[in-house]
């Protein structure tokens, strides 16, 4: 498979996977079959109408490189995950989030990561990987222009509970450098 490909050549230790469109069917059970002593898999799959897929999120840690998962935490089906994992003497903890289109959909998910990781206590997120479905500034949109006021905002009050940042654009504050086009 590609995945387990990618993590091998690349030497990841934490892959996190959005978009997944996965159930409980065969393909998954056919990726969990492939890493069955090499990896853990942790899915998320949020179920459409009529059966559908839609959404999925997957998080997959690597034991080969030594690192175990301890915790999973499903915040919301098909949509966010956080695995909590032990490598060497550091603890890390991986999330994975994939955004609704739909703009209030999307405010309300930040909204409720914060509230369902500050109401279990959860531990703050130190690898993260998502689909934002906006921007937080016009300079990252092509053609320039703003998302959904009340949704960034949701996504920087998530930012700011947790103290994160964008990395990227904090080294390149005007570079225009953008991962898909329409």
């Amino acid at each position: 498979l590609q995945i387990k490909k990618l993590q091998r050549s690349l030497q990841l230790g934490i892959l996190v996977l959005y978009k997944t469109h996965l159930s409980e069917g065969q393909f998954l059970d056919d990726l969990k079959a492939d890493y069955i002593t090499k990896a853990e898999i942790y899915h998320s799959a949020l179920e459409g109408e009529a059966g559908t897929r839609a959404a999925g999120v997957v998080i997959v840690v690597n034991k080969e490189l030594g690192f175990k998962a301890t915790k999973y935490h499903e915040i919301e089906p098909g949509r966010a995950i956080m695995v909590e994992v032990k490598w060497c003497s550091m603890n890390l903890t991986a999330m994975e989030v994939y955004a609704p289109n739909n703009p209030g959909e999307n405010r309300n998910l930040w909204k409720k990561i914060v509230d369902v990781c500050l109401q279990k206590n959860l531990p703050t997120p130190n690898i993260i990987g998502t689909d934002t479905n906006l921007v937080e500034e016009e300079i990252d949109r092509m053609p320039q222009h703003k998302d959904d006021t009340a949704a960034t905002e949701a996504l920087l009050d998530f930012k700011q509970v947790f103290n994160l940042h964008n990395g990227w654009r904090n080294v390149n504050p005007t570079m225009k450098g953008y991962t898909y086009q329409q």
